[in-house]
């Protein structure tokens, strides 16, 4: 049974992070921010995602057993869909994510967020070459999990696109070749072109 990539997978991803972080996503201009979650802000709920940085951790994390009900709010595809390993594990990964950011910052792509400039003027992308090689290298996506906790750790308060994050860990390695080519393009807009003569 496949996810549907759909405005339910959006929505549910951005309702779950508003609600375990209790912020508002940043949008594209000209487009409406998801409603609140319907359930209050619970405050242990966003350490305990932070912490975890394994299948099995999000699968004792409470906050998960939410992440899937955001996504899938229907109860009998929920149920078809977990019984899946395979499915459950790319559930787990894409919340343990999605759950690093401390916002959601759906302006640009994940991947033109880690090609975009780290300082005013500096020419360098926030991510550097090595970081976004290591991610983008691997096809294992627990190895590419390691990688993105690293990557939002560089994002900091900044925020990355939590959607485009949750959609390339449940389909990684799938989504690889897209975010080097974004990457990529992001860096080399960066470059000064230099004066001819």
């Amino acid at each position: 049974m496949n996810l549907p990539w759909d405005d339910q997978f959006n929505t549910g991803v951005l309702l779950w992070h508003q609600w375990l972080t209790g912020k508002a996503p940043k949008m594209p201009e000209g487009t409406e921010s998801p409603p609140k979650p319907g359930l209050p802000k619970d405050n242990g709920a966003w350490p305990a995602m932070a912490r975890c940085r394994t299948v099995a951790d999000a699968l004792l994390a409470p906050p998960f057993a939410q992440f899937v009900r955001y996504l899938l709010p229907n109860e009998d595809q929920r149920k078809a869909y977990v019984t899946s390993e395979r499915n459950l594990a790319a559930l787990a990964r894409a919340a343990i994510a999605v759950g690093q950011l401390e916002t959601a910052d759906l302006t640009r792509s994940f991947a033109v967020q880690m090609g975009s400039e780290k300082d005013s003027g500096s020419g360098r992308p926030l991510v550097s070459r090595a970081v976004a090689h290591g991610l983008l290298s691997t096809a294992n996506p627990d190895e590419a999990l390691y990688h993105v906790i690293q990557v939002v750790g560089i994002f900091g308060k900044q925020g990355g696109n939590a959607v485009d994050l949750a959609r390339a860990m449940m389909t990684w390695p799938s989504a690889r070749s897209d975010w080097a080519y974004r990457y990529n393009d992001a860096v080399l807009s960066l470059s000064k072109p230099s004066a001819v003569k």
